[in-house]
């Protein structure tokens, strides 16, 4: 009997008449518009001293993107809502910025995508713990991407240095391209450039 039922159902699929039944199919694609592969990646953003952090969460969110900022400014404080989805963490001193990053690891396991936007007293060196505590290789790659003015640069590990930030300002012209280039197929691209 199950034999049957699986010979006409698949006799419906081959036929059309499964997508006539009710079933959808995506056929129409938007004009003129970049679209890529993208699953449901774990996204660390971490910035300093920031009121605009919306625009660099908003393009992994609307990909369907876990976010979670590190900053020490109050949620209050920027213009992203208690209700926003985003997952805030309030840490400034080096032992704060660990603690909250081990309590992420926790919650998400692991992540796949840093985005730098400052420096960040001790982030690097809890990257780097977490990433010699893993049994495994991340699968993505845990590409870290420092945005600069103008320039967004994608490098495999955490800088130690001081990142040239961006200006805490909204409308940044960055932060649409930084999901594209978190994309571990891209990892041959170094940066791009904006003028």
């Amino acid at each position: 009997m199950a034999d049957n039922y699986l010979e006409k159902k698949m006799e419906e699929l081959r036929s059309g008449r499964y997508n006539a039944v009710g079933c959808t199919t995506r056929t129409g694609s938007r004009r003129k518009a970049l679209s890529y592969p993208c699953r449901e990646l774990r996204v660390l953003i971490a910035g300093t001293h920031r009121k605009y952090l919306k625009q660099y969460a908003e393009p992994f969110m609307n990909l369907g993107c876990r976010v979670c900022i590190i900053s020490p400014t109050d949620i209050d404080d920027t213009d992203l809502g208690k209700d926003s989805g985003i997952r805030y963490y309030r840490a400034g001193t080096s032992e704060e910025v660990r603690e909250s990053l081990m309590s992420l690891i926790k919650a998400w396991r692991d992540i796949d995508v840093v985005v730098v936007l400052d420096s960040l007293s001790g982030l690097a060196a809890a990257l780097e713990e977490h990433v010699n505590r893993l049994p495994y290789p991340n699968d993505w790659g845990m590409p870290v991407i420092t945005v600069s003015d103008g320039r967004i640069t994608r490098t495999a590990s955490c800088p130690e240095e001081p990142v040239a930030g961006t200006p805490d300002m909204p409308g940044r012209q960055e932060t649409g391209a930084i999901p594209w280039l978190a994309l571990n197929t891209n990892n041959r691209i170094a940066y791009i450039q904006f003028k």
